[in-house]
Parts: structure tokens; C-alpha cells; sequence
């Protein structure tokens, strides 16, 4: 791999990291906002759900989520 593809996939890495992370910090605010959602069920489907509109707003696909 040269350094320009190593670049792209660590920057790729990080984008991802965040977009994680923002999915994450709206699965916590939805828990709050919804209490009765404490399954680990609701709780994913939400985060499901969270994933999926980012990706469609964004185009970015998720790998591992």
C-alpha cells in the first residue's frame, strides 16, 4: 500500500470512528429520553435505526456496527 491509500484509510478510519460515536451519543439521549427503551433489544433497534439515517443522509456505509 502506498502512503497516499494508507492516508485515505486512516482518515476513512477516524470518519468512522465519529460517525460511531455520534450514533452512540443518540442511542444515550434516546435511552434518556425514552427510559421504558432499557432492553438491549430496543435499545440496538434504535441505534439500528440511528445508523441507517445517517448512512442514508450521508452515503457512508458502516462496517462492524
Amino acid at each position: 500500500m502506498n502512503k497516499t491509500g494508507a492516508a485515505i484509510n486512516s482518515y476513512d478510519h477516524l470518519y468512522d470512528l465519529r460517525i460511531e460515536a455520534l450514533a452512540e451519543g443518540l442511542t444515550k439521549r434516546l435511552k434518556f429520553l425514552n427510559p421504558k427503551a432499557t432492553s438491549g433489544l430496543d435499545i440496538g433497534c434504535q441505534r439500528g435505526q440511528i445508523t441507517e439515517r445517517i448512512q442514508m443522509n450521508t452515503g457512508i456505509t458502516f462496517v462492524g456496527l
